[in-house]
């Protein structure tokens, strides 16, 4: 009903005029104002002032190719939009705080809807491609399964945006919005391919795909004039503030050419996401390629999607091992051979204005490469082990990783060399997570001698890694000594083989350990002699008040060990009521 009552001829005039409200039902009203949380009354489609001559003057300034579809035909193309009315209130659009561009995320369902508007279209759009020789070729016609960004922004946002002044997202979203993932990706990948990773990436990370709100340039710049929208400071530019308030990033690479970071914009994006991100903001990375496979490996799955996730993923992290060792190798390979400074961008200018930005940065452009290749070689490296990759670009990943500032670092797999990977990690890793991964005795002797530098290390996981008595005295030796003793509040060093000589090495250590507040020593052979030895330093007040979880528990502690261990845990005083132990009864 709402779209047969939509007129060409009043549809993007109407954006400025009074009466464009009144030809919204009262029920659409309502619909609208419930989603915004406010009454029918207060509801306006109306985005800002501007006159139909505005909007002719500001398209009769576009290249005469993007001026190739009329007023009519780009309301054609919205007739279809079930959401086309959704216009955010006047009110909004005038605050800068809140029509600020890093606001302006999309949904996957209205991407959905873009999809639905174009894709009866581009059998008449302007194709421009580049020849072999670098010549730019034009032509009238593009298949669906080839429309890029580039396309859809020549013959659709470019000539939106001339005519109404809005982004794509302020045409179709109520209201602005934070946004809870920033996507970084190349322009010339098809759109389809984009959108099925986008839904792949919900699935696999448990996201509403009508909910979450994705940032993506294209949708959210004003396409018309973009530059009035990222300004002159690149670190107030609005990727910069949606990385920031974002949970996590998505990185969609192309399975044929790894274009995305041979751009100098996505090159900044990446800048941002993997060096100047919070801690905790998670960086996944997806390609789409032509085989099916499953991520599983036993059946239950069948997707196009590889990716490289940032940690596990809810529901399938034992089969991160298998996803890491399917991604394409070659995309690892280029993604070593990136440099900032090589990049290209649309002009001369926006390229000195990155470089600029990014040597203000700590460690400057050389952090940024090294910060890039490092993340996808960690994130690559059993697929580039499972492809038979040569020593000298191995080499090269575990260069950069001890260049880099990687913060993150997941295995949930034997690792091909653990000692040279433990021995290359840089001082900013902040989480550290292996979990079965091969460390025995020599992993954990050369991570002893890393972590003096790891003075910002919060999480440590060396769960079931075959670590005896010569592995964890060099580990306790360095904890002893103060390595990352303040910051380290979670401990797992569970399924190991410690043994009363292990357990008796960590008693020593645990009084510098002051910021533990959780501790996994269960399954490994710590006999009375080990507990006794424990309890005497949780009797002196080891690990302090913030320890609330200890896990002691399918060890042989022995009668006379449970009872020390009770003494020191529950009647010394040392300790919060909150703490719980498992292993150890609590007395009375």
């Amino acid at each position: 009903g709402r779209r047969e009552r939509l007129k060409p001829s009043t549809d993007f005039d109407g954006i400025a005029a009074p009466s464009s409200a009144a030809s919204m039902s009262a029920t659409d009203g309502a619909r609208a104002a419930a989603e915004r949380g406010g009454s029918a009354a207060s509801w306006s489609p109306v985005h800002r002032a501007q006159s139909a001559e505005e909007c002719q003057e500001r398209y009769s300034r576009l290249d005469p190719d993007l001026q190739q579809l009329s007023r009519e035909e780009l309301v054609a193309s919205f007739k279809s939009v079930t959401c086309f009315r959704r216009r955010v209130p006047a009110d909004e659009a005038a605050d800068p705080a809140k029509s600020n561009a890093a606001m302006r995320g999309v949904t996957l369902a209205e991407l959905y809807e873009l999809e639905t508007a174009i894709k009866p279209h581009c059998g008449q759009w302007v194709k421009r491609r580049c020849d072999a020789w670098g010549n730019l070729t034009r032509t009238v016609g593009i298949d669906w399964e080839e429309v890029n960004i580039y396309d859809i922004s020549t013959n659709f946002f470019v000539p939106l945006a001339a005519w109404t002044g809005c982004s794509f997202m302020e045409v179709i979203a109520y209201k602005y919005r934070r946004v809870d993932v920033f996507v970084s990706h190349a322009w010339s990948h098809p759109f389809w391919r984009t959108l099925e990773v986008l839904a792949r990436l919900c699935k696999d990370r448990k996201l509403n795909p009508k909910t979450t709100v994705f940032w993506l340039c294209f949708a959210a710049l004003r396409q018309h004039n973009p530059g009035a929208d990222i300004g002159k400071d690149m670190g107030a530019a609005p990727f910069v503030t949606a990385i920031q308030q974002a949970q996590q990033s998505l990185i969609i690479v192309s399975s044929m050419d790894w274009d995305l970071l041979r751009r100098a914009w996505c090159g900044l994006e990446a800048q941002t996401v993997m060096v100047s991100a919070l801690a905790g903001h998670l960086t996944d990375i997806y390609t789409h390629v032509d085989e099916v496979y499953d991520p599983t490996g036993y059946g239950s799955d069948t997707t196009r999607i590889r990716c490289l996730t940032d940690g596990e993923l809810p529901g399938l992290d034992i089969y991160k091992a298998h996803r890491d060792a399917a991604f394409p190798a070659h995309i690892v390979e280029a993604a070593l051979n990136f440099a900032l400074k090589e990049a290209q961008a649309s002009s001369a200018e926006d390229k000195a204005r990155i470089l600029a930005h990014v040597k203000k940065q700590p460690g400057g452009v050389e952090r940024v490469n090294a910060t890039v290749r490092a993340r996808h070689f960690l994130a690559g490296l059993l697929s580039l082990v499972e492809d038979g990759a040569s020593e000298e670009l191995l080499e090269k990943g575990y260069a950069a990783l001890q260049r880099s500032s990687v913060s993150r670092v997941v295995f949930s797999a034997e690792l091909p060399s653990p000692e040279r990977l433990l021995r290359s990690l840089p001082a900013s890793v902040l989480v550290l997570d292996l979990y079965d991964a091969g460390v025995g005795d020599g992993g954990a002797e050369a991570l002893a001698e890393a972590l003096p530098r790891m003075r910002g290390l919060q999480r440590l996981v060396l769960s079931d890694n075959a670590i005896g008595k010569s592995g964890a005295a060099a580990l306790a030796g360095a904890f002893e000594s103060g390595a990352c003793s303040e910051k380290l509040g979670y401990l797992e060093l569970d399924r190991n083989q410690l043994g009363d000589p292990g357990a008796t090495a960590f008693a020593k250590a645990l009084p510098r350990m002051r910021g533990l507040r959780w501790l996994n020593l269960r399954c490994n052979a710590i006999g009375e002699f080990g507990a006794t030895a424990l309890a005497g330093a949780f009797k002196s007040g080891a690990c302090g008040a913030k320890l609330e979880f200890l896990w002691l528990d399918s060890n042989d502690l022995g009668e006379s060990g449970r009872a020390a261990l009770a003494d020191g845990l529950f009647k010394s005083g040392k300790f919060s009521e909150r703490l719980r132990v498992w292993g150890v009864d609590r007395p009375g």
